[in-house]
């Protein structure tokens, strides 16, 4: 997840601190001894060294936001920089430097060196964003203990910081406290629901909507893949709900590229809670994050995806885009019921790729409840996410009940599927579809292996 503050729009007042004028002059006291003191600063000379350093530091900040709007990341980094040794800068100027160029520095995945600039911009001005930054760059780091209390102290700072609270939520999560996450989600979601009661225009992320990768996928074709002579085909499995499979996406040698570059960057136990679950994990698997800006391979996968299946810009889907999730669900392990999306972490399409042959695991398929259901069935589709997770756990716990989809893709394959329906009004006015709630079904034998790739939305 990536959950970064850049570019603020507070304006800055720069009340820089004047430096004392250590000139010295000589005169001689009643008894002709000679001394030195230190004549008073005349006002001329204060306004000038004022302006001075006003100018100085207004011109750096200005070349270093410039850059960072016009996407010149490496000029803005070394600028942001150097800003951070003018002297006399204030407090407020230190922290909003640092946490830009903090920003930035996650952005191309040295999570390292962003840890130490954005703690020295929260030790001089601790700020929410340099907080939750210092935060989510801990976390990438897996410092969840040392990442808590500032993801904490960001949501203390800022009333209603949706993005803060889901991630104490996480990194409980993480940590394995169950309940305490639980607590955070719900929280979360009460700050995301008050935040839609009150929008504003500023847009905090790339976005495709549901829409958008409907009308892209419906209309996709036999099409090459990444290859020479490769080819991968959409075709739809279910029209109600929209979910497409997507056959031939990536080869073999592509699939075990994956499991292995996750494996080498760590998989670490991760428990989910969601829906009408607490002290009891709803997900327990092993996971790993790949982030495109650092693995040729997840960024190559992240163009075909963009390009060649939605039909999207890849710029217009960077923004967009998660880091790959890979996932391995060992015997016994399972994901239950849930839904992709929530009113504090809106995911608009899911793409869930299929990494693992069929002969290395028993069971494990992607079961959709309210898939594929005659007309008559699909009216009594529940109308809230809870309603529908309580519903399909309900008709899952009894023999012969699981109604639906049940899919189990070949290695390569993936199926696409939208989590928001479009409302009434504008293409902004979204829900979560709870007829997309769906489950890993448990695996009985061997190790199953999938990739997410979620579009924000």
């Amino acid at each position: 997840m990536r959950y970064c503050r850049c570019l603020h729009s507070t304006v800055l007042v720069l009340a820089l601190q004047l430096v004392a004028l250590q000139c010295h002059v000589s005169h001689t006291d009643a008894g002709g001894t000679r001394i030195k003191r230190k004549p008073r600063a005349s006002k001329a000379n204060i306004a000038r060294w004022q302006n001075a350093a006003i100018t100085s530091a207004l011109t750096e900040w200005e070349r270093a936001t410039a850059a960072h709007k016009a996407h010149a990341l490496g000029d803005a980094e070394r600028q942001y920089l150097a800003l951070l040794h003018f002297p006399g800068v204030p407090p407020q100027v230190f922290g909003q430097a640092a946490g830009n160029a903090g920003s930035i520095l996650l952005g191309r995945g040295d999570s390292a060196a962003a840890v130490a600039v954005l703690a020295q911009g929260v030790a001089v001005s601790p700020t929410a964003a340099g907080h939750y930054n210092l935060a989510v760059a801990l976390h990438d780091q897996a410092q969840h203990a040392t990442a808590l209390p500032h993801a904490k102290r960001a949501a203390v700072l800022r009333a209603g910081y949706t993005e803060a609270e889901h991630l104490v939520g996480l990194l409980e999560q993480e940590l394995g406290r169950l309940d305490a996450a639980q607590a955070h989600f719900q929280a979360a979601a009460q700050h995301a629901a008050a935040a839609a009661a009150q929008p504003t225009p500023e847009a905090r992320y790339g976005t495709l909507s549901a829409a958008d990768v409907g009308r892209a996928v419906a209309a996709a074709a036999v099409v090459p893949a990444v290859g020479v002579g490769d080819t991968f085909s959409v075709r739809e499995v279910s029209a109600a709900p929209p979910i497409w499979a997507v056959d031939g996406l990536l080869s073999p040698h592509e699939c075990r590229e994956l499991i292995a570059l996750a494996t080498d960057a760590g998989m670490t136990s991760s428990w989910v809670t969601t829906g009408n679950h607490s002290a009891t994990a709803a997900r327990n698997s092993s996971t790993s994050w790949l982030k495109p800006e650092q693995h040729p391979a997840v960024r190559a996968l992240a163009e075909t995806v963009a390009t060649r299946v939605l039909g999207a810009e890849w710029a217009q889907l960077a923004a967009a885009i998660e880091p790959l999730q890979v996932v391995s669900y060992g015997a016994g392990q399972h994901f239950a019921v849930h839904h992709d999306s929530q009113r504090f972490h809106r995911r608009s399409a899911t793409l869930l790729i299929y990494l693992s042959d069929l002969s290395d695991y028993a069971d494990g398929a992607t079961w959709f409840p309210f898939a594929n259901l005659s007309a008559e069935a699909a009216a009594s589709t529940p109308a809230t996410v809870a309603d529908a997770i309580s519903s399909a756990e309900t008709a899952g716990a009894q023999p012969g009940m699981r109604r639906g989809l049940r899919f189990r893709g070949a290695p390569g394959s993936a199926i696409l599927f939208l989590n928001q329906a479009p409302g009434p009004g504008s293409a902004a006015d979204t829900t979560e579809d709870p007829s997309v709630v769906h489950a890993g079904e448990p695996v009985s034998r061997g190790e199953k292996w999938i990739a997410n790739f979620w579009i924000r939305g």
